[in-house]
């Protein structure tokens, strides 16, 4: 039974340093300048890439995105009572949606909804209430 154990500890601690001593999925950081601690002084622009280009990033769109259905309720008031009554049910919404965000938020104890635009798909032109959490970027 000790001899388990021991084994046990030696391969967590050869785990513990192959994790960290692998860099492979780390993106590059190159710092230079005048004064550099870390940055320092800087009398010009400052761009951190993390691997992405300027059309990568700038090609993100908001979506509705509910990871445990594949489809999200938009309803007409934004309280999760909503949810059993369907006379309030505004369209369900597959995985992937386009959406654009009204700037309308509204708190339910712990919950947060957005109020969103539908820009593509079955539901489009519709504006409704979403939980928060299923707004992503694609």
């Amino acid at each position: 039974m000790k001899k388990i154990g021991l084994w046990g500890s030696v391969a967590s601690i050869i785990g513990l340093i192959v994790a960290l001593t692998t860099n492979a999925d780390s993106p590059t950081h190159n710092i230079t300048g005048n004064h550099n601690a870390v940055i320092g002084n800087n009398s010009g622009s400052i761009n951190i890439s993390y691997g992405q280009t300027k059309e990568a990033t700038s090609s993100n769109q908001l979506v509705l995105n509910n990871h445990s259905t594949g489809i999200s309720l938009v309803t007409s008031e934004p309280s999760i009572s909503t949810v059993s009554d369907e006379s309030k049910h505004i369209c369900n919404a597959i995985a992937g949606t386009p959406i654009k965000l009204t700037g309308k938020v509204a708190n339910e104890g712990y919950l947060q909804f957005k109020q969103v635009q539908i820009i593509a798909g079955e539901c489009q032109g519709k504006v409704g209430w979403v939980s928060s959490h299923l707004v992503a970027y694609r």
